[in-house]
């Protein structure tokens, strides 16, 4: 059980940095 939520913990923090890299291109892009 312990394993599964650590693997979800992964996984969302992989989206979530994901995510911040888009945020940053689009930055990049803008300036």
């Amino acid at each position: 059980m312990i394993k599964f939520i650590f693997e979800v913990l992964g996984v969302v923090s992989l989206s979530v940095v994901e995510g911040y890299i888009k945020n940053f291109d689009d930055i990049d892009v803008l300036w």
